[in-house]
């Protein structure tokens, strides 16, 4: 066998096997357009607004929003951005609002999300805002 043909395991009842490989760019940065991260970053601030009253299920929805999936890490629920760049996301999921420092923190975590997305080609990044 020369070490141009497929390795005999390689080769299925239809022919050599075909692996597809996905590279590194991030599907979320190609569908997310300035209109968008605009309106995310408006539910954003308004949270900020109520941080006493703030619900993980509108943290998780925004997370799951901005390109984040849940991963089985911890006790708690996880979120990591697709490609696994930057730091996982915890988000506890206990009935009722969260405690106002924990909501705060979670908030600038996604916004350090939106930022990421918006100096991406073609943003135009801005400042954060406070709690």
């Amino acid at each position: 066998m020369t070490t141009d043909e497929p390795a005999p395991e390689a080769i299925g009842p239809s022919g050599p096997a075909t692996l597809t490989f996905r590279s590194g760019v991030d599907i979320v940065c190609d569908i997310m357009d300035q209109r968008r991260l605009e309106r995310l970053r408006r539910e954003l601030e308004q949270l900020r607004r109520r941080p006493r009253s703030i619900k993980a299920s509108e943290l998780v929805s925004l997370a799951k929003r901005l390109g984040r999936a849940r991963v089985k890490r911890g006790k708690e629920p996880t979120y990591e951005r697709s490609g696994g760049e930057g730091f996982p996301l915890t988000i506890p999921s206990h009935p009722g609002t969260l405690a106002v420092g924990t909501a705060c923190s979670i908030l600038d975590q996604l916004e350090e999300d939106i930022e990421r997305l918006e100096t991406e080609p073609g943003g135009r990044g801005k400042g954060r805002g406070e709690c």
